[in-house]
């Protein structure tokens, strides 16, 4: 956006609004595990500007709408928050702002759990109900040129997963474990539940490190629900992605080398008596080779590997 050096502020306006695959944060369908709303939402937008303004030229302001089209957050951007402590820009992209005066601390717009989908639950996968109206709007005040490359919008777990050096090692330590006594017959793979598009970053991070670790003998296997995959998309049942989209976005970006088609391969949800027949026994027959884990949202993310289902 470059500003009308004869009329700033003459060309201001919207530059990104009405998010179309926006009910990217609206699950409360999965509780406690893999929930929206009960984890803290970051709200980045990368944007450069150029050096040499004063600081207390406007640049943008960041808005945050609620699925009933309430906005639970407005913040303004100034030339200040792309400078650090020392004053000092140099022309780069951020994602992360000065928001803290005089700290050379940068930070993500904050939204605390529950505030981006408040209320009763809602079916986020129905395109047919309108009353979703999710929305992350930059306006810009035409004081300043300025680029923008993305908004990124991530839970907690995402945000761990990319910045987190202690949630990286326990994923280098469970790979590790993974490969005592390795035998390319039976590799210990790592499986995935159901996931949603808006995952396909932290996936393709996850893979990346068990390759690494592992010297490429170990992967991920996520399991594709194809129905639930394509809730991003709007009015899939017209527009669902195509065997092309799901390897462009999960072969060629995510790094995938297996992906499992049938649903609920290794479950175990259930006790051997929750049904009364043998035969609808949802009863795991794995070795519990790993520590049971209850009260999810009680427990630090730190304690945990098989999060990839939930993060951002």
């Amino acid at each position: 956006m470059y500003a009308d050096t004869n009329n700033l502020g003459n060309n201001a306006g919207y530059i990104v609004k009405e998010l179309k695959a926006n009910r990217e944060q609206s699950n409360q369908q999965w509780g406690t595990i893999s929930g929206d709303h009960y984890r803290e939402w970051y709200v980045k937008p990368k944007i450069r500007i150029p050096i040499g303004l004063p600081n207390n030229t406007a640049v943008c302001r960041i808005e945050v709408f609620n699925w009933d089209s309430s906005m639970i957050r407005s913040v303004e951007i100034t030339v200040k928050e792309f400078k650090d402590q020392n004053n000092n820009y140099d022309g780069q992209y951020m994602d992360e702002y000065y928001f803290e005066p005089n700290t050379n601390i940068l930070s993500a717009i904050k939204l605390n759990p529950g505030e981006i989908c408040p209320g009763p639950q809602k079916e986020f996968w129905n395109w047919n109900d309108v009353r979703i109206k999710t929305d992350y709007r930059v306006y810009w005040y035409g004081q300043c040129d300025m680029w923008i490359d993305y908004v990124r919008v991530e839970n907690l777990q995402a945000k761990q997963l990319f910045e987190d050096p202690f949630i990286n090692a326990k994923i280098v330590s469970e790979v590790k474990s993974a490969m005592l006594n390795y035998d390319d017959m039976r590799p210990n793979n790592f499986y995935q539940e159901e996931f949603e598009f808006n995952t396909n970053p932290c996936r393709k991070r996850v893979v990346e490190i068990i390759n690494s670790v592992s010297e490429g003998k170990l992967t991920l296997m996520p399991n594709l629900n194809a129905e639930l995959y394509n809730c991003v998309v709007p009015h899939y049942e017209l527009n669902a992605f195509t065997a092309s989209d799901i390897e462009k976005y999960l072969i060629d970006y995510a790094n995938l080398k297996i992906l499992v088609p049938t649903s609920y391969c290794l479950e175990g949800s259930e006790d051997a008596n929750h049904y009364p027949t043998s035969l609808y026994s949802r009863a795991s027959l794995s070795p519990n080779t790993l520590p049971v884990m209850t009260a999810y949202h009680l427990i630090h993310p730190t304690e945990i590997f098989y999060f990839e289902t939930q993060v951002r």
